[in-house]
């Protein structure tokens, strides 16, 4: 019994990687008739297995992998805005061998029937002998190369379609011709004659038959031999939106019992695009267990059901490109021009975030669009997206353009003010504006200065004496130019004088106070004291000058002005005082007279009994200056002072703002008592090499820092007014001094401790017995050893310890060796003490006077 043909269709979705997927398949069962088609479904776009946005075209192949019987119809349908036709194929093969029947026995009923003697003219496909399959592939439009050889060559087309050909042989000319080809794409099909309408194992479907003869060349290729025709299919492919391809398998002869020719592949279909490109595509593959289109085959078995697969391919369209603007442009031209690269003839639209800004543009045959966007003031993020009528593809790159068509307002001009009187033709202009706006200013329509605006602005010209009228305009980063503030008129005039004695608000004790200062050139310089002139003098070529007044003691208002070229400048005043009397003494309110005071760091306070404010306070110690403080506005001083430890008396003296010094303060007594030392170590003590230096300081100071010489050995910090610090020193004699930091000032310091230090250790070894490799054996004879020390000689070996760690229990026992040398450079020892017996780690230590020590531990087996 011939098995049925099973299809499944499975579906590969745009966008995805092409390959091969197996949809919901069941076992066909002969007995109940059920039917379960399973084809295999590859999507390919331009030899890449990959299908990219709205593809120009595709191929869809459908494989079928099982073979059932009866005879499958396979329809493939679309929704009706895509063509498609065959693109390269390549067919089923078996191993016969080319026919040796004449043409004309070919279409004759010779082996039509099924013990191979019928008679008439019917045919019978599915019994003839010299039937087989062949390869056929699409080498041009409408053009199809057939090859005869049932064998596969390398570099052939992997996708499939049924093809059937009859070749006749003339073995003597050894020529062939292909008689009959039987395609089964063509939608014009012709039935052929069934003689046994009833039954359906003799059924094939139909199939369209070229009847013609076609010249056969034999090729040989590679060591294989094989035919070649060329067949003309321009009027037998047409484009269509539903194209039936029909499937036969044939028994090739009576022994094909299996009837399983090998996979065959209803396929190779490029489907082109049309008018409607986007959005999601359904292709429906339509399995029948018997033809549709002939009753003649007779009634399909029972229980067989038609069954329908559908795939369904969303094809997106390409997103295009923003070439212009440049992403971060400024611009006041509304609209604005957009432009990119895109398929050729594709419909672009520019989107500003989410919303579709402008109208469509058309790429041109380059790809090349250019959009006109209108948009509202502000930033705009803009994007692309390809319209049709199906959709939009996803958005492009993306573009920021701030868009300004506002002008700045009138920049506001706040110096000079208006009606002012200028000293001095260098004229600053300042105001305020728009940020980042470029403000011009102008006179009488002729530009003075263009300056940058920050929020505000400053600029300085030269201008003639005289009066002026200014005004201010501001053009906006996006060129938006505003409309210009209103006139700013002012005069300008002689440079006001320049008044360098006396200081204004200051004081003096001179008899004879010399005015003077910095003119305009040969200026006349004129002095009034409350409205009554003093006098007047000429200023130098060079703009110098002076007035010598005397005044007496008290408060004096001045009011200068200086005249040139007919120009008088503007009045500058000037207020100064004379005092010829003398501060009283300061008072001292801290320390305590006659307290000590614990820091080096000692506070000094006092008072004015005048409250002579600004003058200064100095303090003194015998001729030394210790320090100056100001006195405040309450009369009050203060300062801080570093002193040594012992006894101080100090006195203070004020001198007030005019230069007068007062009489010094009575002596104030007090002492200082430093905690700063070095504790430890003692002086002309023998250390080690590393040592723990210890000290007191100033609970006040925040560090203590340690030197030898000049240089700083430590620093660490005081707590509660103790530090301590571990300093290594070499072998030698070494003198430490310290100093601590109170206030943020590195105080004096502190008595120096000197000391020895002996930074050597000795060496000691323990002595093996003989024929020891990993532990010794002792049975009875002590531990012996040596040791040296090359240190300072007063600072020698001191003694030598053994200590014995049983390995088993852990318990440990130290004992000190019998030592002789001990005290000079070197000694032997001996510790001849017994211990239980075990498995020992014995390690012997040497000490020198100052507590260096060295160790060296073996393994001892005892008995």
């Amino acid at each position: 019994m011939r098995r049925r043909i099973a299809l499944c269709l499975v579906v590969l979705l745009a966008g995805i990687a092409s390959g091969v997927a197996r949809a919901d398949h069941f076992d066909s069962n002969a007995g109940t008739g059920s039917f379960n088609p399973q084809l295999q479904v590859t999507v390919s776009q331009s030899g890449s297995p990959l299908l990219v946005n709205r593809p120009t075209s595709f191929t869809l192949k459908m494989t079928q992998t099982d073979h059932e019987d009866p005879p499958v119809v396979t329809r493939l349908r679309t929704p009706g805005d895509w063509n498609y036709a065959f693109s390269s194929t390549r067919q089923a093969e078996n191993s016969l061998n080319v026919p040796t029947t004449r043409c004309t026995d070919a279409i004759d009923n010779r082996n039509n029937s099924p013990n191979g003697t019928g008679t008439g003219t019917q045919l019978d496909f599915s019994k003839r002998t010299d039937a087989f399959f062949a390869r056929a592939e699409r080498i041009g439009t409408g053009r199809l190369l057939v090859h005869a050889d049932g064998v596969s060559r390398p570099g052939d087309p992997i996708l499939w379609n049924a093809q059937l050909a009859f070749i006749s042989y003339d073995a003597v000319a050894d020529t062939a011709q292909m008689c009959a080809l039987f395609i089964t794409n063509d939608p014009r099909v012709t039935q052929l004659p069934d003689p046994n309408p009833a039954n359906t194992r003799d059924d094939i479907e139909g199939v369209t038959e070229i009847v013609g003869q076609f010249p056969v060349a034999r090729v040989t290729e590679g060591g294989v031999a094989y035919w070649e025709t060329l067949v003309d299919l321009t009027d037998l492919i047409k484009d269509s939106t539903l194209q039936e391809l029909k499937v036969s398998v044939l028994e090739l002869t009576s022994s094909f019992t299996a009837q399983s020719v090998g996979n065959w592949h209803a396929g190779g279909i490029t489907f082109s695009r049309g008018s409607v490109v986007s959005g999601t595509k359904s292709f429906q593959g339509s399995f029948k267990t018997c033809p549709a289109d002939d009753p003649s085959f007779g009634s399909c078995k029972s229980g067989r059901p038609d069954v329908t697969r559908t795939s369904t391919f969303a094809f997106t369209l390409p997103a295009p490109a923003i070439t212009a603007p440049a992403s971060g442009t400024l611009t006041n031209v509304n609209p604005v021009s957009v432009s990119g690269t895109a398929d050729p003839g594709a419909s672009v639209q520019v989107f500003s975030g989410s919303n579709a800004a402008g109208s469509p543009a058309t790429a041109d045959g380059a790809g090349a669009w250019t959009a006109s966007v209108p948009l509202a003031d502000g930033t705009h993020s803009l994007t692309a997206k390809t319209v049709d009528a199906g959709g939009a593809s996803p958005a492009s790159n993306s573009r920021t353009v701030t868009v300004d068509t506002t002008p700045p307002a009138a920049p506001v001009i706040v110096s000079p003010a208006e009606g002012q009187l200028h000293g001095g033709t260098a004229v600053t202009i300042s105001g305020t504006a728009e940020p980042l706006s470029t403000v011009q200013i102008t006179e009488a329509g002729l530009p003075l200065a263009t300056v940058v605006s920050t929020g505000t602005w400053s600029t300085t010209v030269n201008l003639t004496k005289g009066p002026h009228a200014i005004e201010a305009r501001a053009t906006d980063p996006a060129g938006n130019a505003g409309a210009s503030g209103p006139l700013r008129s002012f005069d300008v005039t002689t440079a006001a004088p320049v008044v360098s004695s006396p200081a204004q608000n200051g004081a003096t004790n001179a008899t004879t106070v010399n005015i003077g200062g910095v003119a305009e050139a040969s200026a006349l310089v004129e002095i009034a004291q409350d409205g009554a002139p003093l006098g007047s003098t000429l200023a130098s070529t060079t703009g110098t000058w002076t007035f010598p007044h005397s005044f007496p003691e008290g408060t004096h208002s001045l009011t200068i002005t200086a005249t040139a070229g007919g120009f008088v400048s503007p009045v500058v005043t000037r207020t100064f005082t004379v005092d010829f009397t003398p501060p009283e003494a300061p008072v001292f309110t801290a320390p305590e007279p006659g307290s000590t005071v614990r820091s080096i760091s000692v506070p000094i306070r006092g008072t004015m009994p005048a409250a002579e404010v600004g003058a200064s306070v100095a303090v003194f110690e015998g001729g030394t200056r210790l320090g100056t403080a100001l006195v405040d506005a309450t009369g009050g001083w203060a300062m801080t002072v570093i002193l040594q430890d012992g006894l101080h008396r100090v006195r203070a003296i004020a001198t007030d703002r005019a230069g007068n010094t007062g009489a010094p303060s009575a002596l104030l007594s007090f002492t200082v008592d430093d905690p700063l030392e070095i504790t430890h170590p003692a002086a002309n003590s023998f250390n080690p090499g590393t040592i723990e230096m210890q000290g007191g300081a100033d609970p006040s100071a925040t560090q203590v820092r340690l030197f030898e010489g000049p240089a700083e050995i430590a620093r660490v910090p005081v707590v509660d007014g103790a530090w301590t610090a571990t300093v290594s020193f070499a072998t030698g004699t070494h003198t430490v001094y310290a100093r601590a930091v109170n206030n943020g000032i590195l105080g004096p310091a502190s008595p120096g401790v000197t000391f020895k230090v002996d930074a050597t250790p000795p060496t000691v070894k323990v002595k093996k017995p003989q024929g020891y490799t990993l532990f010794g054996l002792l049975a009875g004879s002590p531990v012996q050893g040596w040791a040296t020390d090359e240190g300072p000689a007063d600072s020698r070996l001191d003694r030598v310890e053994v200590e014995y760690r049983n390995s088993l229990t852990g318990e440990t026992v130290t004992r000190v060796a019998s030592c002789t040398g001990c005290g000079g450079p070197s000694a032997t020892w001996t510790e001849s003490q017994r211990v239980l017996p075990g498995f020992y780690s014995v390690k012997a230590t040497a000490y020198d006077k100052v507590g260096n020590a060295t160790s060296e531990t073996l393994l001892f087996l005892i008995v």
